[in-house]
């Protein structure tokens, strides 16, 4: 805290030229700050500072105390906020002339925490060192009290004059001077009543006191009143009056003395007509009657007690609620009654009586046989035969108590039942007009539920600013609650940390007067409501899984079917450039035929991989080194304003793939599709990483599987892909490029590659923020040795050996016999399985068995199976539109098994039948 003193202080060190004069104008205003510090800390008014805005820029602990609030949190309030609108607009206005120059000093009354107080304030302008006024000081001195003191003199003072006017008798102030002489300075009103002079007449002359008083009685009274004002003890006499200047003969006069400064003695005292005291004695004797009457009748206990605590009268309920006789009661002493523990109660008893005339406590008594029982004790003074004593008044309460501990042990339960429901349980009021609900009453539950203190929920004005779904504001729920009947919804708590918290609730109106409380039960669903929308989404994922395999399956299915068509074109058209000399004008048209079948064959391949119908050679290897390889292509590939940037992991596990698959149709596809969504440039972001999937993961993932994977993130910072595009991403022919820029099949390829490698692929893009593949591929125990094919010459020898040749597809089987035949090789034709395992019989010897995979009646596994047994050294190539699971695992090719895809052209066919027929 820092005051306007600390101002000046640094001034005169910006302005300092001789030290030591400095020095000591510095001393002195430090000095000046800490007695303005603890004048500021120590004074008993409320002090405070505001700027021009008039907002609190410094307040002292007095002021804190009056609102209840730190410091902190008075600082930059306006008087509106502490005293109301009203209240605060007229503050502004007295303000406003101190900040004009004037000093205010003025009575106010404000409300503050719903009471009035009266304040004594004094404002002053607060002027900066060129006299500017920047704010003003203000000193508030609570009043309040004071001003109440004040009302209540004045109220006294109105109720004495009313007394003294109505008083039966009449009220007076004489006073006995040092030299004998008597004089009345004051006479109440009601004398006049009783044909006597008023105060004025009697204070001007004082001998009219000796003419109302009766000449035989004149020098008695004046020896009496002498005597006892030299004593200074009280007086209680009977006067005889002059009844020709009075319509009373007799009055008693009783009265106390107090000396003055003077050496004089002052009476005050009463003056009642004797008549009117004869009839008050009659009254109190009448009055006495009832009361035996009620106190012999009463039904609770009435004990009369000396001040020594003996027991000197007591009722016949008294008798009976403590077991004695009326004889017995009388002389027991209190504590003989009381239980031991309660003995100091007794003491408490008289004490109070003396100081406060009244007396209330529980305590515990005892009958005459021993036995206790709970009491309520209701004590007065009274005055019994002439003397002061106490009364009590005993109500037998046990069953009362009783009723109060099975009431407590009820509340008890049903406070357990509260804070152990799993259910938040509330109270709150509730506003018609503002729709407002504040909290009267919560569980435990309730409080967790909210994510705030159970004071941070007491102290707000309205639960409804905690939610960030609001029923309550609907009109439904306002109609029920004003017909008091019971409502039902769904609505969600904004907690602190940002969570959101659902939750059912119903809602008991009850109106107590003309106020509504909702009786609150809210059950936490957040669990049910993530886990239905956790449903909802592996519900999606699981239906787009489908769709994909059934995709898949039907790619894989038409690019089977179309690969034999596309080998009879291609072999057929390998056939006839064959047969063709090279000036053939028809050359060139059967070399596009063969061309537009390559490509279609390229297309099938993409298709069989999106299927995941592929024949693979996977090889256990780093994928680190194949990125390494692929950078410089890359690089090429995307162009040079494109920041290609990789981050190997480190010890990265080995995994299981085909690396021609990875390097050139995950890794580049996925290039060139970042390529095209950053025409002006951009950074493209290859890394991977070891990452283990969990069980929460997985079932998040209904595609994933849990274990141990090498991750694989391909990032870019292009245009980015909306939800719906995201939905569609992996489905062939799908593509956001023009038709002829794009078949449609990258990403599906490489959703088939990964997906046929026993791995998970994912996606995440926002529109303009670009995206993010990460594929998740399994890691490998360790690393083998890969099998690569050994160079092949190009050009083979005529063909000698003896081969079968089994194909169900008619077409396809006839340009397999011819290009083999053509190649000097004896073939042997068969549809079927069965014809040619017949075939085989009937021959013998056969060198070679070129079966497709999948045929009716027996597959080609099948086949070459029961062939090898009768004949264990041929040797068997399998041709197919795609692997099948007789030959395969997951489509993964084992070791030693030869196969040939379909389409493929003459040559291939032809290199691939030498090779098999050399191999040892």
């Amino acid at each position: 805290m820092r005051f306007l003193s600390v101002k000046a202080n640094k001034k005169i060190k910006n302005q300092r030229q001789d030290t030591s004069k400095h020095k000591r104008a510095e001393e002195y205003l430090i000095k000046s700050e800490e007695y303005f510090r603890a004048i500021f800390e120590t004074a008993q008014d409320s002090i405070f500072i505001k700027d021009r805005e008039l907002k609190y820029v410094q307040v002292n602990p007095v002021m804190e105390r009056l609102f209840g609030l730190p410091e902190s949190e008075l600082i930059g309030k306006t008087d509106a906020e502490l005293f109301g609108k009203e209240a605060g607009q007229h503050i502004n206005e007295m303000d406003s002339r101190v900040l004009a120059g004037e000093i205010i000093e003025e009575e106010d009354t404000k409300p503050v925490h719903g009471s009035l107080y009266t304040f004594h304030v004094i404002k002053a302008p607060v002027r900066d060192s060129s006299g500017e006024i920047i704010g003003l000081c203000g000193i508030a001195r609570d009043i309040t009290d004071h001003k109440q003191a004040e009302k209540s003199l004045q109220e006294s003072q109105q109720k004495f004059a009313i007394m003294a006017e109505n008083v039966p008798g009449i009220l007076f102030r004489a006073v006995v001077h040092k030299d004998g002489s008597m004089t009345l300075p004051y006479v109440s009103p009601s004398a006049r009543k009783f044909g006597l002079y008023g105060a004025e007449e009697m204070s001007v002359q004082p001998e009219l006191l000796q003419v109302v008083i009766h000449p035989d009685y004149i020098e008695h009274f004046k020896e009496m009143t002498v005597a006892a004002s030299g004593k200074l003890e009280p007086i209680d006499w009977e006067v005889r009056l002059n009844t020709q200047f009075t319509n009373i003969e007799f009055i008693r006069v009783i009265a106390r003395p107090q000396a003055t400064a003077d050496g004089d003695v002052a009476w005050d005292g009463l003056a009642l007509d004797i008549a009117v005291s004869k009839r008050a004695e009659e009254a109190m004797r009448e009055s006495e009657e009832q009361y035996r009457a009620i106190f012999e009748s009463a039904t609770d206990a009435l004990l009369i007690f000396d001040f020594d605590g003996t027991v000197v009268e007591a009722n016949p309920a008294a008798c009976a609620t403590y077991g004695y006789s009326h004889e017995e009661m009388i002389g027991l002493s209190g504590k003989d009654i009381i239980q031991p523990n309660y003995y100091h109660l007794f003491e408490n008893f008289k004490e109070q009586i003396r100081t406060t005339g009244q007396f209330f406590a529980e305590s515990v008594d005892v009958r005459k046989d021993g036995s206790t029982f709970d009491i309520e004790v209701r004590g007065t003074s009274i005055t019994f035969k002439g003397k002061d004593h106490l009364m009590a008044l005993v109500r037998d309460i046990s069953e009362h108590k009783e009723a109060e501990k099975a009431l407590r042990e009820s509340e008890r339960r049903l406070r357990l039942i509260l804070e152990k429901a799993s259910d938040g349980i509330n109270i709150a009021e509730y506003d018609p007009r503002t729709y407002r609900r504040r909290l009267v009453m919560c569980n435990d539950r309730y409080v967790e539920m909210s994510g705030r203190s159970r004071e941070e929920l007491m102290a707000a004005d309205d639960l409804n600013r905690f939610a960030s779904e609001i029923e309550f504001y609907s009109q439904p729920f306002h109609e029920q609650t004003l017909k008091s009947l019971p409502s039902m919804g769904m609505s969600c708590w904004l907690r602190p940390d940002g969570e959101e918290n659902y939750y059912e609730w119903i809602a008991t109106p009850q109106k107590v007067g003309d106020k509504y409380h909702i009786i609150g039960i809210d059950r936490d669903i957040t669990d049910r409501k993530r886990a239905e929308e956790e449903k909802a989404e592996l519900q999606e994922q699981l239906r787009m899984a489908v769709k994909m395999e059934a995709i898949g399956r039907l790619a894989g299915g038409i690019a089977h079917d179309f690969n034999n068509m596309l080998a009879i074109i291609q072999g057929y058209a390998d056939l006839l450039l064959k047969a063709m000399s090279n000036d053939d004008r028809n050359r060139d048209d059967v070399e596009s035929i063969r061309i537009a079948a390559s490509r279609a064959a390229a297309l099938t391949r993409q298709l069989l991989a999106f299927g995941r119908r592929q024949a693979i050679r996977p090889e256990v290897l780093d994928l680190n080194e194949i990125i390494a390889d692929a950078d410089s292509m890359l690089q090429r590939i995307i162009g040079e304003d494109i920041e290609l940037v990789t981050k190997p992991g480190k010890d990265l596990w080995y995994v299981r793939v085909d690396p021609r698959q990875i390097e050139e149709q995950v890794i580049l596809n996925l290039a060139v599709n970042a390529r095209e969504a950053m025409p002006d440039g951009g950074k493209i972001t290859i890394a991977t990483a070891n990452i283990v999937l969990d069980e929460d993961y997985v079932r998040r993932h209904v595609e994933a599987a849990p274990g141990e994977y090498v991750m694989v993130v391909v990032g870019d910072t292009g245009t980015g892909m909306s939800e719906e595009i995201m939905s569609h991403v992996f489905e062939p022919f799908f593509s956001t490029k023009q038709s002829d820029k794009s078949s449609g099949l990258g990403l599906s390829t490489i959703y088939g590659i990964i997906k046929q490698s026993g791995g998970h692929i994912e996606v995440e893009s926002t529109p303009g923020q670009g995206s993010t593949f990460r594929m998740y591929l399994p890691r490998a125990e360790k690393p083998i040795k890969s099998t690569t094919d050994e160079a092949e010459p190009d050009q083979f020898g005529r063909g000698t050996e003896i081969i079968l040749v089994a194909e169900d597809e008619p077409s396809v089987r006839d340009l397999l016999c011819r290009i083999l035949r053509e190649a000097g090789y004896t073939v042997l034709e068969a549809s079927d399985g069965k014809e040619a395992i017949h075939e085989a019989t009937d021959e013998g010897r056969i060198h070679l068995l070129v079966t497709d995979v999948v045929m009716p009646h027996m597959s080609g596994k099948e086949l070459s199976d029961q062939i090898q047994e009768e004949h264990p050294n041929i040797k068997v190539l399998f041709v197919s539109g795609y692997t099948d699971n007789a030959i395969s695992h997951h489509r993964v090719l084992h070791k030693g098994v030869n196969f040939l895809a379909k389409p493929f052209t003459s040559a291939q066919l032809i290199r691939t039948v030498r090779r098999v027929l050399d191999t040892k």
